[in-house]
């Protein structure tokens, strides 16, 4: 189906500079190439004639603005890509942007083992945007230090809730999660509270999005990115090669990694059975039967160091995580090819529910990733379909 795309550029704060459709074809990195990728940090790169180097600023934001069949253009993905890569030469220049996920990435929990803030214990849901308040809004403004004591840090951006705004919390009931993290990422601690969450039963996931040009909000989203749209739903959509929306479809099951016995550790683990309060191994195992039995090597022990963590909840958590985390893994990657029945941006799109049938077997699977590549002006998309039977 026709689509045009071009890109709209802003500086940091999301004030206009300029929008084209002028993608070079030459260089190291010619046209355009996106990816999204749910909760995580996709990547843009985009060749472009030099006339625009003066309007290329450190964070300013790419939003890619496709419009299908003539329609009004959308913002891909609801979301928009901060620069932080240039590459000059005479003709062109090759600018490489971050998806704005990155933001969560760009801080640390900043408290000592012994604060509040440093742990979290309920559901998910709350914890995601308790977390996210204590590193990044007025909630951690003038709190965050390794002084747990006297709280003396320096607070300059600490509170950027004038950027990027926060959605309230879903309200619904999600699973109960706990985790001690002093000093660890911030984007990999919601990644944790979001795969915990997933693999406890319901699919979660955490993104900055960009619902106008000039805003960004933080927001939580369940059971899926986008909408459902699977084919026991009612939906008559199925991707598979025999309609011709899919080309070069691989199904890939991955047991490499598995582990069916974790066993955590948290403070005083090597002090087994000493007063006052043994907070180590003690109790603090999980294991799936099931895939145990499954083959007489089905045994695969692993062990979670949780720190100087001493809730045996949040121990005993880390245990389950790994064994949840540690099963077989179900993924299909394929070329998209749209039909007058299939076309993204009207019959699906990024992160989406749908049914994708390989070799004869249909998966409901999540469209969580999508690569596009824009060159001569072809556009050519490949996905990344993820199952998830829990």
């Amino acid at each position: 189906m026709p689509s045009t795309t071009t890109i709209r550029v802003t500086d940091a704060f999301g004030a206009f500079l300029f929008e084209t459709a002028q993608f070079l074809d030459i260089g190291p990195s010619p046209g355009l190439h996106y990816v999204l990728s749910c909760g995580l940090v996709g990547a843009l790169t985009v060749t472009l004639p030099p006339e625009f180097n003066s309007k290329l600023f450190k964070d300013g934001r790419i939003h890619v603005m496709r419009s299908v069949n003539g329609a009004p253009a959308t913002r891909e993905g609801e979301s928009c890509y901060l620069i932080r890569k240039w590459q000059y030469a005479n003709d062109f220049t090759v600018v490489t942007a971050v998806h704005a996920n990155h933001i969560m990435w760009r801080r640390i929990s900043a408290y000592a083992a012994d604060t509040a803030n440093s742990e979290m214990s309920g559901e998910v849901d709350d914890n995601l945007s308790n977390t996210w308040d204590a590193n990044f809004n007025a909630d951690g403004s003038g709190t965050r230090a390794w002084d747990s004591s006297s709280h003396t840090s320096n607070t300059t951006q600490t509170d950027i809730s004038a950027y990027v705004s926060s959605e309230p919390v879903l309200g619904a009931s999600f699973p109960t999660v706990q985790k001690f993290f002093p000093w660890l990422n911030i984007g990999d601690v919601l990644r944790e509270f979001c795969d915990a969450a997933t693999l406890a039963g319901t699919y979660m996931t955490a993104e900055i999005v960009c619902p106008t040009e000039s805003t960004l909000e933080w927001r939580t989203y369940a059971d899926q990115r986008g909408q459902d749209r699977r084919f026991s739903s009612g939906n008559q959509l199925l991707f598979t090669e025999a309609r011709g929306n899919l080309a070069n479809a691989m199904l890939t099951v991955d047991a490499i990694n598995e582990v069916t016995v974790a066993i955590a550790g948290g403070a005083g683990r090597d002090l087994l059975g000493t007063s006052p309060v043994d907070y180590g191994l003690s109790n603090r195992v999980s294991s799936d039967a099931t895939r145990i039995a499954e083959t007489p090597f089905g045994r695969i022990e692993t062990f979670v160091d949780s720190g100087n963590a001493t809730d045996l909840a949040m121990i005993l958590g880390d245990a389950d995580a790994a064994v949840r985390g540690g099963r077989p893994v179900i993924n299909a990657t394929a070329e998209l090819q749209e039909t007058d029945q299939c076309v993204r941006g009207v019959h699906f799109d990024y992160g989406d529910v749908v049914t994708v049938e390989v070799q004869g077997v249909q998966y409901d699977m999540r469209l969580d990733i999508l690569e596009v590549t824009l060159q001569g002006g072809i556009e050519l998309t490949a996905a990344g379909f993820f199952y998830d039977d829990r």
